[in-house]
């Protein structure tokens, strides 16, 4: 197993796939910061320059929980990098699954070690691939954001910040904000990891490359377009991963159990993976 671990993992490092989409995420996110935070520290200098000569009071000042890329819902680069997490997620690496079994390079693996042992790593490397991929360059604008914002602790009375009472953790939100993002930097990866391996899992029904890796980015923009039919808006994944939760969600434990429904999805057809002859 030890070798299908150097195996795969040299093969994540040296793919270019997995390089260019980890460029593509920094650049989204590196243009929103320059975009709003660069732009904000601006305007509230200019402003604050203003009220002081005038001498009629001050501006409540910005906040690092209202500007880095998960915090706003001004800027279309949020919603740009959001709407793309499923396909920044499956890119990187989940075509490599599909490709060992076409270019029969299974075969090769299948005479060095235990089938279950390859389809585990490939799974485990996958799901981490992909969300890595996904929360990397939002952690970076977060800290580029501190670096020139304070983490002023959001107020709710100031009408700055996206965040309502119906919204799910609004109240940690208010009082611990920074918990708040670390949590919702955890469902993001989580969510990319299991979108990154769904692919593999849908091997299973489909040795078309193309339908594999399209599906769950279209998978969430039919629930997307779905539920916003049906008036269920507020319980679409690309919703609940969002931290600024345009729209409000309002359910915390129908989010864990949708992926709670995808984990155990997959885990069964990874089991199958490991006991038919799907690679």
């Amino acid at each position: 197993m030890r070798s299908f671990w150097k195996v795969e993992f040299f093969r994540l490092i040296t793919n270019k796939a997995f390089w260019g989409m980890l460029l593509c995420g920094l650049i989204i996110s590196i243009c929103q910061f320059v975009d709003v935070t660069i732009s904000s520290v601006k305007y509230l200098d200019v402003i604050i320059n203003k009220l002081s000569f005038m001498n009629i009071g001050t501006l409540y000042p910005h906040s690092v929980y209202n500007h880095w890329i998960g915090g706003e819902l001004e800027s279309y680069w949020h919603f740009i990098y959001f709407l793309l997490i499923p396909v920044m997620a499956v890119v990187p690496y989940s075509y490599t699954y599909n490709s060992d079994r076409q270019t029969k390079l299974t075969v090769n693996y299948y005479t060095r070690g235990l089938r279950r042992d390859y389809t585990s790593v490939k799974y485990i490397i996958t799901f981490l691939t992909g969300g890595f991929t996904v929360m990397f360059p939002l952690v970076v604008n977060l800290l580029l954001t501190m670096m020139k914002l304070p983490l002023l602790t959001p107020q709710a009375a100031s009408g700055m910040y996206p965040i309502n009472g119906s919204a799910m953790f609004a109240d940690m939100y208010y009082t611990s904000p920074g918990i708040y993002t670390v949590l919702f930097l955890v469902i993001i990866f989580i969510y990319a990891g299991l979108m990154a391996i769904t692919p593999l899992s849908l091997s299973l029904f489909t040795d078309n490359g193309f339908v594999q890796m399209a599906m769950p980015f279209v998978g969430n923009i039919f629930i997307y377009c779905v539920c916003n039919i049906t008036s269920l808006y507020r319980y679409v994944p690309l919703r609940f991963t969002d931290p600024a939760q345009n729209g409000g969600f309002t359910h915390a434990p129908t989010a864990f159990i949708e992926l709670g429904i995808i984990f155990v999805l997959n885990v069964c057809a990874m089991y199958r993976g490991m006991k038919d002859e799907t690679l």
